[in-house]
């Protein structure tokens, strides 16, 4: 039987800005904290998803868009970080809300 393939996976780590954020999220939408661990879940997996950002920083940084979902009422998140071998550091987050349907 054939060796299961090695993973990666990278510890996430949160700056002291990204962390405000993410805590003023969980006030706000009763379902961020499930929506935030699937983020964690697909970042530690799988950094190189997210898209190249070049913004004048020290550092090179990715920006990955989470899209809404209207039934779970949970919001758009945008996550801007930067990662190596060893991490994932979430440096911002944005989140919209779901639409509403009033429009």
């Amino acid at each position: 039987m054939p060796p299961w393939p090695r993973r990666v996976y990278r510890t996430v780590v949160l700056d002291e800005r990204a962390k405000r954020e993410v805590d003023r999220e969980r006030e706000r939408a009763e379902r961020f904290s499930e929506q935030w661990d699937g983020i964690v879940w697909k970042l530690a997996r799988a950094p190189e998803a997210g898209q190249r950002r070049q913004l004048e920083l020290p550092r090179e940084d990715l920006v990955y868009v989470y899209p809404a979902n209207d039934a779970a009422g949970t919001p758009s998140v945008g996550v801007l970080y930067s990662f190596d071998g060893n991490e994932v550091t979430v440096h911002s987050i944005l989140a919209l809300p779901a639409a509403d349907g009033d429009d």
